[in-house]
């Protein structure tokens, strides 16, 4: 366990006090599912809020039980509503929650708990795809891109239609290029919501954990997250797949390497904020920065390639070394 320990953990909780922390850790878990029009927005937060009420209390045994009874609880309460659409949320919330009591309870570092997190969802979703539509996914996904692409064309008229006559020429190329490579990155855009997701909820346990004093939080803080060693082969493997001269060996390829590398442009910034706080930048000169990297696509690339080199050069390391040498 080598979480950071938060002191004013109490050593033990009255019945009151067990019961009220798992009611708000169970009513979190299932308000993304109980409430579609704040489903986007409750997904982000919502499950890291209900693993950090429910970590609250001592005993992982009671922890897993109540989370898994609140599930079966949460499912059967779609079903009466009339609302199995809504499965899909509810088991999203309870497998990233499942993630983060057990990443607490063990002691893993946050970068690997994003990984399994990340993962999980994307696995759980391709499981209940491939159950829904009776073994045959890759349906479901051409239909689903079909709708994209029908709504992208829906979208493009109507900003036709408002601009009137000053509409450039090259608008049906430029349109039809962007139209083209989200459909290709489509699976990229996934994996990156399932990354944004785990990361917010990450950050939303933790900060919850803090604040109510937990007996463990997720670690390290960001400056110090280091994504394992044996990603960097995925990264390999993927770019590889992407030159390959196949074209859907290339998407598949394409698409994992833009997932892969999402993960070291959350290292990098890492090391960059190590960098800000080691220098003690002011922080008006970071905000420019970041404001710099934001609108420069090619500043993203420079943060990603930081992160990829930081496997071998351990940036940190040298940067503490070489502080620590000109202090003596």
């Amino acid at each position: 366990m080598n979480n950071e320990l938060q002191k004013g953990h109490p050593d033990g909780l009255d019945k009151s006090e067990a019961t009220k922390t798992a009611f708000i850790g169970a009513a979190a878990l299932m308000l993304p599912s109980l409430l579609p029009g704040l489903s986007s927005g409750l997904q982000f937060l919502a499950p890291g809020v209900a693993a950090c009420f429910l970590d609250y209390l001592e005993d992982f045994r009671v922890k897993a039980s109540l989370l898994g009874g609140v599930f079966l609880l949460g499912g059967v309460i779609l079903l009466l509503l009339g609302k199995p659409e809504a499965m899909l949320l509810l088991a999203q919330s309870f497998a990233i929650a499942a993630i983060l009591l057990i990443a607490s309870w063990a002691g893993r570092p946050a970068p690997e708990t994003l990984l399994s997190c990340s993962l999980c969802l994307a696995v759980l979703s391709g499981t209940i795809l491939f159950l829904a539509t009776g073994g045959r996914p890759h349906k479901a996904y051409d239909t689903v891109i079909q709708e994209v692409a029908t709504e992208f064309d829906q979208g493009v008229e109507i900003y036709k239609k408002n601009a009137g006559e000053q509409v450039p020429p090259q608008l049906n190329e430029i349109m039809g290029q962007v139209k083209e490579t989200m459909i290709t990155y489509f699976p990229a855009i996934i994996g990156l919501i399932f990354i944004f997701l785990s990361l917010t909820n990450i950050y939303a346990f933790t900060m919850c954990a803090k604040v109510r004093r937990n007996q463990h939080v997720i670690g390290p803080e960001f400056q110090r997250w280091k994504m394992p060693p044996w990603l960097i082969w995925a990264f390999i493997v993927s770019g590889f797949m992407a030159i390959y001269p196949e074209d859907k060996m290339a998407i598949l390829g394409k698409n994992a390497v833009t997932v892969v590398s999402v993960f070291y442009l959350i290292q990098g910034f890492a090391v960059m904020k190590f960098f800000f706080q080691t220098m003690k930048t002011p922080a008006f000169v970071r905000w420019l920065v970041y404001l710099l990297i934001g609108i420069q696509w090619y500043g993203l690339l420079m943060i990603i390639f930081t992160g990829l080199m930081d496997n071998w050069f351990d940036f940190r390391q040298r940067l503490e070394k070489n502080r620590k040498g000109l202090e003596e």
